[in-house]
């Protein structure tokens, strides 16, 4: 299984990595395991640490816990490949997300809980998501995979229209 937390020892400082993919219950349960290790290492260190990952801040922890208490959906186990239930929140029509099946019928919570979704569609908007913005720049390493696809492609659109005017070309 792969580990949702990854530390990183670097000449300047300690990187600790959150894979933001995984549950809160795994990522706290990796934490506890990892913070002893850590803290041996780190007794007489004075590098500092680094945590990188999406962090939500107290409010938006608190906005979820609420919609769960109102639609008794638990979101937090829906954030792993395994998962029993299908996508519970619709950020495109928060009115018809299926978390909200079992609270139609209950007009305030039926109108909070939308209220709630609502507030992470703008949010959501204000800040997209790195692997679906349009401004998205990629890394050093990235540039180069897509410079060696950008290669190959022209060099596939090339033996194709040799093979397609019926002559041989061969890989140098």
């Amino acid at each position: 299984m792969k580990s949702c937390i990854t530390i990183n020892l670097k000449k300047d400082n300690i990187v600790i990595k959150i894979n933001e993919d995984f549950s809160q219950e795994d990522i706290m349960y990796s934490l506890r395991k990892k913070i002893p290790e850590l803290k041996k290492l780190y007794q007489s260190e004075k590098t500092p640490i680094v945590i990188t990952g999406k962090v939500l801040k107290n409010r938006e922890i608190d906005e979820i816990q609420e919609l769960i208490k109102l639609t008794e959906v638990n979101i937090w186990d829906l954030n792993h490949h395994g998962r029993k239930l299908t996508a519970q929140i619709s950020f495109d029509r928060p009115e018809v997300s299926p978390c909200l099946d079992k609270i139609r019928n209950d007009k305030q919570k039926y109108v909070r809980a939308v209220e709630i979704i609502r507030t992470g569609q703008k949010r959501l908007k204000a800040t997209p998501r790195g692997d679906i913005e349009k401004d998205l720049v990629p890394c050093e390493r990235h540039k180069a995979q897509l410079r060696k696809y950008a290669e190959r492609l022209k060099v596939e659109q090339q033996n194709c229209s040799v093979i397609g005017q019926g002559d041989k070309i061969y890989d140098k």
